[in-house]
Parts: structure tokens; sequence; C-alpha cells
């Protein structure tokens, strides 16, 4: 599951991709560590469910590493330099 990015355009939607790929891991009798995953959103802080945990969205000032590159959700560069 490394590296795995799911983009939806609503909770709905990203709630709907966790449940199959949850469904997908449990018949193929695949081991998933959710405590490593992250939620990003760029609307209002939520929280979803994947894999019988409950994952808390990030703050948007908060960046997270993807591919090997940093990020932030809202653009501000502050906190990717201070990193690098």
């Amino acid at each position: 599951m490394d590296d795995t990015l799911w983009i939806a355009q609503s909770k709905d939607e990203l709630e709907q991709i966790t449940q199959i790929a949850t469904s997908f891991y449990k018949m193929a009798d695949l081991q998933i560590n959710p405590t490593k995953s992250i939620f990003a959103t760029n609307t209002k802080p939520t929280s979803i469910t994947f894999y019988n945990s409950t994952l808390n969205s990030i703050p948007q000032n908060q960046p997270f590493k993807y591919l090997g590159c940093w990020f932030t959700l809202n653009n501000k560069q502050t906190h990717s330099i201070k990193l690098i």
C-alpha cells in the first residue's frame, strides 16, 4: 500500500473508496497499518474511517511527504523550507 493516494470530490466518495479498499485488503489477506496513513482535505477538518480506524484530517499548514516531496494544503512553503 506504500505511496497510495486517493482523491475524491466529497467525503462520501472517499468513504466509498476506503470501504472498497478495506474489502479488497481483507479478501486478499493483506495486513494494513492505518496509523501510518494521513488524511488531508482542503475543506473543514473532519475524519473518516479506514480499515476499522478513525483518521482525523491534518491541519492545512502541516506538511506531509508524498513520493519524496513535501506538501501543505495552504500552499505556503514556510514549513517545507524549515524541513529542507
